[in-house]
């Protein structure tokens, strides 16, 4: 994927995520663990007594845009709601089904944007015609 803004990576993504988790560039290459080797973050955070109780107030402006979702519900979440909702006794089977839905909800809004973008991109961009394949697969 290549952008305007500086973006250049190759790599995959995941049920859910919108960036590329596993992938590399001219420069870098990066890949997620499953591993126990580093399987924590650690965050300052302070605490203050309130009342009876104990709370922290996280300053908005030190996370990512990306990171606050407000009460809206993650694409992963969204899926899990898709595929489980209102279903009971599942056997292994349709567990194990269930668990490889290929839906993938976020691209609800993305492949849109994409097709958008695509589409307000001038004939004459060499982008347009290396694209197209790809576009006419994402919207068939």
């Amino acid at each position: 994927m290549v952008s305007e803004e500086g973006l250049n990576a190759y790599g995959a993504l995941t049920w859910g995520q919108f960036f590329i988790y596993q992938g590399f560039n001219e420069r870098a290459g990066w890949m997620h663990t499953s591993s126990g080797v580093d399987n924590i973050d650690e965050y300052l955070e302070t605490v203050v007594k309130k009342g009876d109780g104990f709370a922290y107030s996280p300053k908005k402006t030190d996370y990512p845009v990306y990171v606050e979702r407000g009460n809206a519900e993650s694409p992963r979440g969204i899926h899990a709601i898709r595929v489980l909702e209102n279903k009971r006794d599942f056997t292994l089977d349709s567990l194990i089904a269930a668990a490889y839905d290929s839906y993938l909800p976020a691209f609800e809004d993305q492949i849109p944007a994409l097709v958008k973008a695509y589409d307000k991109m001038p004939a004459a961009n060499p982008l347009k015609k290396k694209l197209s394949e790809q576009i006419a697969l994402l919207t068939a």
